[in-house]
């Protein structure tokens, strides 16, 4: 794995916000192809990835492996708080959740 994208899956899957802040990071995926937010929410580091957004909200449509977007993995997770919140801070963003896929939460 090349350097950068080890430093890069490092900072996420410890949670460390501010080694994530460099512009280019947060859209490029890993050889995994999961971006800083993906991994961030997959190691259960909401606050991280809560930051990341509040930083540039356009990361929550980054798609990832299979075209899952970090929105998907915040649905799986039934983490329905962070779900709405991400929802509210970019509304188009329910368009990578449903479109082509089954929704997974109809009462939002």
């Amino acid at each position: 794995m090349e350097q950068a994208q080890q430093t890069l899956k490092e900072v996420a899957q410890a949670g460390d916000f501010e080694g994530l802040l460099k512009p280019s990071s947060g859209r490029k995926l890993n050889p995994d192809g999961f971006s800083a937010l993906h991994m961030a929410l997959q190691n259960g580091h909401s606050y991280t990835a809560d930051r990341l957004t509040g930083f540039d909200k356009e990361l929550l449509r980054v798609k990832g492996r299979n075209g899952f977007t970090p929105l998907h993995a915040v649905a799986q997770r039934d983490e329905i708080e962070l779900l709405a919140e991400f929802l509210r801070a970019n509304p188009e963003s329910i368009e990578d959740l449903t479109i082509g896929m089954r929704p997974r939460f109809t009462s939002l």
